[in-house]
């Protein structure tokens, strides 16, 4: 039997973590369509983060290994002195740290190739074995305050160097989602055009719930804004707009938000004064803004993270989701939103222009920099967000995961 790996080597939640998630249960998926003998084994980060039934219960459903995981830096020192212990090592060691995956069993050294979700590890990779990267975007590129500036000891530009850049020039293959992406991997991170493959952009279609949402007192004609706490998400532009729309366009819809952390946004909630997440400038900004403005006060609804189900519930009531962000490598939540027969108003970048070719989902675009632009879009929408064409959900599905794991899997197990 063969095993493969599927490692996320940082906490994350949403969009991150559910990619990773359908990942691992496409390989499962293809490998018992094909009849192949295959086990795959879910690395997690061992801090905390994650509740394993109501975070994990789907792989433990598809029959995947869970394994906690801390990635350990060693110095070279000591990895010369294991080499000759180890059946797979690299032929030179020039950097003088490494980091690898401590299960508190095997370390991995059990399976037969390592799909890593993400370049950020905090060392270069100490090879094992065979290992694939999933890279999804290099917002640093375009948007370098995420990390905390430029440059300096401990920067960005040092971890890519030291790290990032390390591992996926080394790794047998990357795999991306984009054509964007993809540039910016040869371009950006000096990887061989021949060493990148391009994958099917899939999606996890939401379950159709209809949960009561009477407790969350939720207005009757919204839109809906689905964040975090991170730079790129443009909350600045994003809540000078909303004032805009507001007081200088008399917009008439309310605004409801959720997502990781955006529970921050709400003024009427308490926090710790000295709470670090209350001093992050975008936040701190949003805040004043919403405090100082009766208009988004009354209509700004933020719910913060919540379930899955209760996500789908909302969105699914909603009249559009708006999504102003900077850069990234796009978002499934308008796809979503589209499998619900919802239209969507987007920032205007190519990851996202790329998902409304791939998926024909006919968005609205604004301009993520313009507070004008972006207010006057939201005021379009309220006028004709019933006039959208959507695809069919039938046709969604044919780009679901479980339609692309076929696929995924003749790429992954070239490598086996």
């Amino acid at each position: 039997m063969k095993k493969i790996a599927v490692m996320l080597p940082i906490a994350y939640r949403g969009g991150s973590l559910r990619a990773a998630k359908s990942m691992a249960k496409a390989i499962i998926l293809a490998a018992r369509q094909k009849n192949e003998a295959v086990q795959v084994v879910f690395s997690y980060v061992q801090d905390g983060s994650y509740d394993l039934h109501s975070d994990f219960n789907d792989l433990i459903e598809y029959g995947i290994v869970l394994r906690a995981t801390v990635w350990q830096v060693l110095t070279r020192e000591t990895l010369l002195a294991t080499m000759p212990l180890l059946a797979r090592t690299p032929k030179t060691l020039s950097h003088h740290s490494y980091c690898l995956p401590m299960d508190g069993a095997n370390d991995f050294y059990d399976c037969d190739l390592w799909i890593i979700i993400s370049d950020r590890l905090p060392a270069p990779l100490f090879p094992l074995r065979k290992y694939i990267c999933v890279i999804y975007d290099y917002l640093q590129r375009y948007v370098p305050e995420i990390f905390g500036g430029i440059g300096g000891a401990g920067s960005i530009w040092e971890l890519q160097e030291e790290s990032y850049f390390p591992l996926v020039r080394n790794a047998e293959c990357v795999l991306v989602t984009t054509p964007s992406t993809r540039a910016d991997m040869v371009a950006y991170a000096g990887v061989s055009g021949a060493h990148i493959t391009l994958i099917d952009m899939d999606f996890n279609p939401p379950e159709d719930v209809k949960t009561t949402l009477n407790d969350l007192n939720l207005p009757s004609n919204y839109f809906i804004w689905t964040t975090n706490t991170a730079a790129h998400k443009n909350h600045i532009n994003a809540i000078n707009a909303l004032e805009k729309y507001y007081q200088d366009l008399s917009g008439k819809l309310e605004l409801v938000v959720t997502g990781v952390n955006s529970e921050y946004l709400d003024v009427e909630r308490e926090f710790d004064k000295n709470d670090p997440m209350l001093g992050v400038p975008q936040i701190k900004f949003t805040r004043e803004k919403i405090s100082a403005s009766q208009s988004l006060r009354e209509r700004i609804h933020i719910l913060g993270n919540v379930s899955e189900k209760v996500y789908a519930s909302v969105l699914r009531k909603s009249l559009f989701l708006w999504h102003p962000n900077k850069y990234d490598n796009g978002t499934f939540s308008v796809i979503e939103a589209a499998y619900f027969q919802n239209p969507s108003l987007s920032a205007r970048y190519p990851a996202m222009e790329y998902i409304d070719q791939i998926f024909n989902l006919n968005l609205s675009f604004c301009d993520p920099y313009n507070t004008s632009n972006m207010a006057e879009t939201l005021f379009a929408m309220e006028k004709n967000y019933i006039k959208v064409t959507l695809p069919e959900r039938e046709i969604l599905l044919q780009k679901s995961w479980q339609a692309s794991a076929p696929a995924l899997y003749d790429i992954i197990s070239e490598f086996l």
